[in-house]
């Protein structure tokens, strides 16, 4: 429950998600740093017990040529996002 078990999901996903600092992922998107920067800094705003962070899509995900590994993408990032902020909601 405390999710410090270095073999629990939740260090692993951790762990592998590591390796992508702002560079390598400005690198794999193409997306500009200044607008990452953005993007995380509004999601990250709603890290607080009196706010919610959620993402949304539409067909454009699901019909890439990797939308399943999109979708699974934002499902890991919204849990261990509700996990992050609030332990007890996990």
């Amino acid at each position: 429950m405390s999710l410090e078990n270095p073999r629990c999901v939740f260090q692993l996903l951790k762990q592998h998600y590591s390796r992508y600092d702002l560079d390598k992922v400005t690198a794999i998107t193409g997306t500009p740093k200044e607008d990452l920067l953005k993007v995380y800094e509004a999601y990250s705003a709603t890290g607080a017990p009196d706010k919610a962070g959620t993402s949304m899509y539409a067909m454009g995900w699901t019909q890439h040529s990797v939308g399943v590994q999109n979708i699974r993408a934002m499902c890991i990032i919204q849990l261990l996002w509700a996990t992050w902020v609030s332990p007890a909601a996990a």
